[in-house]
């Protein structure tokens, strides 16, 4: 993983939840991951994100890939730190595990540990789809929200409920 990658930079709406934009010890990645680069979450406003279009999410997201390479990118804006080496390594994706590893010593990194999206078996691209619509309107039906994203209504209803507790709604 090289941390200077060209995934689609969202630059114009990071940290504009009023949430730190860089991680750094003792902010979890969730903070500093993809809600505060769509911002208008915690405060309800709407004004940097006037033209950011569904279009504009679905090009700035085109796969789960990039959801994943951004969520690195973001976190980990050095490149990762291997916590078996105690320093930034290069580090490959691992597809069989949906982790890096690290090239030197072989330690798996998965991305979304520490996060709400850890071990939940849904799709980053699902979560960042429901975060794109919470941002307009923190009571959006979950239902609603369950037809938008193919899930079911229930599972919808917990990852939203997930999504208000850690923003502290």
């Amino acid at each position: 993983y090289n941390a200077g990658s060209n995934i689609g930079s969202n630059s114009h709406l990071v940290g504009y939840m009023g949430v730190q934009s860089h991680y750094t010890p003792g902010n979890t990645p969730w903070q500093n991951s993809f809600l505060s680069s769509l911002g208008g979450i915690s405060n309800g406003t709407q004004k940097d994100l006037e033209g950011y279009t569904l279009d504009n999410f679905q090009k700035s997201f085109p796969s789960e890939q990039a959801c994943r390479e951004w969520l690195v990118k973001n976190n980990h804006p050095e490149g990762i730190k291997c916590k078996t080496c105690d320093e930034i390594t290069p580090h490959h994706y691992y597809k069989e595990y949906r982790s890096f590893q690290c090239d030197i010593c072989g330690t798996h990194y998965h991305p979304t540990e520490g996060t709400i999206y850890h071990k939940g078996g849904i799709a980053l691209l699902k979560w960042y789809h429901i975060i794109y619509m919470m941002r307009y309107d923190r009571n959006v039906n979950y239902k609603d929200v369950a037809k938008e994203v193919d899930l079911e209504p229930s599972m919808v209803k917990t990852m939203m409920v997930a999504i208000r507790k850690q923003l502290g709604w």
